[in-house]
């Protein structure tokens, strides 16, 4: 779970309300440690009110409000991708229920793009260490 010091540090500067999208690119851009890039990539796609709004949708209740989306998720009365996917596998697919959760292709293309800027900077940091020690 992140913490809300480390939130307030990845969400400094954003304006809400704000798009998940949004706030994703600039924890990038506040030194955001990856473990809470990861956390904030796998929140659902929507708009979000506050601060308290991104907390209580990482699993902070204590953040909640009685009419957050996140908390009446949290307390079960919301709508889940459980019963779409036991209507398919039974072979009765609701018309228009979603064959996997929106955002999961998107998700998947971010965290390898975040991997993959991760490994780029450990290979520069290892050829500048290597040649600082060649000298």
């Amino acid at each position: 779970m992140v913490d809300q010091g480390t939130l307030s540090r990845c969400l400094r500067g954003t304006s809400y309300p704000v798009h998940k999208d949004v706030f994703v690119r600039g924890a990038a851009g506040n030194a955001c440690p990856s473990e809470a890039i990861i956390a904030l990539l796998e929140l659902p796609e929507r708009d979000y009110a506050s601060e308290r709004d991104v907390l209580c949708q990482l699993g902070d209740t204590a953040y909640c409000s009685p009419e957050s989306p996140a908390s009446a998720a949290l307390e079960g009365r919301a709508s889940s991708y459980a019963a779409p996917a036991a209507e398919a596998a039974a072979g009765r697919m609701p018309v228009g229920a979603p064959a996997v959760p929106p955002g999961t292709a998107k998700r998947s293309t971010a965290i390898v793009l975040i991997a993959a800027a991760l490994i780029a900077a450990a290979i520069v940091v290892w050829l500048v260490t290597s040649a600082v020690v060649a000298r």
